[in-house]
């Protein structure tokens, strides 16, 4: 009988090991062009899936999800996405990369954080993508780590015409600060050749003429005019010539917007605020 259980447990262990080490048909990765960045910067990566023959394709038009963690496990920003080509219409044996650029937050704690990824069904009805990867749970795997360091200078000095910082109470990792009229920053310069990367959006249904002008300048320079026609969020991602920028150790930002709002004034809010546009991100390269 002690012989029958102690087989019984044996094969239960196999089969344990056996379904613990089963990996799906899809091979993922991330390559990031820095080992260590900065609070506040732009990270390049290249993610890539690698479909092996044979494989099973998911058969719905899954969302990657992509967790920074901190050494805590705690999930403190994300680049959650759709790839450019849906997960149902990839075919066995093709390979599968592309590139997006990761903001990384500048109001977080430095350290390591650990890069977690997965493919999830947006409608919540199918199980997860098995990838072929260290899984840590639940089909999410772990791929890649990350150093994040506090900048030995502040990278941006909000000056005239902001808000104080906004969070979304849908989504924590979603957050933003409104602009007046006309606002006012400086830029840490990188003393080259650089980027700026902006986000943001307006409302265009209390202007005038139903569209916003919105003029950006760099050192009292205009780089850049655009009009907001719609509620949709805007980037763009603005080249800044070392010339333009000089050799001053912050680069002067300005933008200048056409038309203005009080919300309680159109019945929007309880708001007595005089608001800009809605500025999500701005973070200037080389950080």
């Amino acid at each position: 009988m002690i012989r029958i259980c102690n087989l019984l447990l044996i094969a239960f262990v196999i089969l344990s090991v056996i379904s613990c080490s089963q990996k799906g048909d899809i091979e993922p990765g991330i390559a990031l062009n820095k080992g260590v960045v900065t609070m506040g910067s732009v990270l390049d990566a290249e993610y890539s899936f690698k479909v092996l023959p044979n494989s099973k394709i998911p058969d719905y038009d899954g969302i990657v999800f992509v967790h920074f963690l901190d050494p805590d496990n705690n999930i403190v920003f994300t680049d959650d996405h759709n790839p450019p080509k849906p997960t149902s219409q990839w075919k066995a044996g093709e390979n599968y990369s592309y590139k997006r650029n990761i903001y990384i937050p500048s109001d977080i704690l430095s350290g390591e954080y650990k890069i977690r990824l997965g493919i999830y069904d947006p409608a919540g009805k199918r199980d997860r993508v098995a990838l072929r990867a260290r899984e840590i749970k639940d089909r999410s795997y772990e791929l890649a780590k990350l150093t994040i360091k506090a900048p030995l200078w502040d990278l941006i000095k909000y000056e005239e015409g902001w808000y104080e910082v906004e969070h979304s109470a849908e989504d924590p990792f979603i957050q933003w600060r409104w602009t007046k009229g006309k606002a006012i920053a400086y830029l840490l310069n990188p003393l080259k050749d650089t980027k700026l990367h902006i986000s943001y959006e307006g409302n265009p249904e209390y202007a005038p003429d139903k569209k916003i002008k919105v003029i950006f300048k760099i050192n009292d320079n205009e780089i850049e005019e655009s009009y907001i026609e719609d509620n949709k969020k805007i980037d763009k991602i603005i080249s800044i010539a070392k010339d333009l920028a000089k050799d001053d150790r912050y680069i002067k930002f300005e933008i200048d917007v056409s038309s203005v709002f009080i919300p309680k004034d159109v019945g929007h809010s309880d708001d007595t605020r005089e608001l800009g546009i809605k500025i999500y991100r701005l973070i200037i390269e080389d950080w």
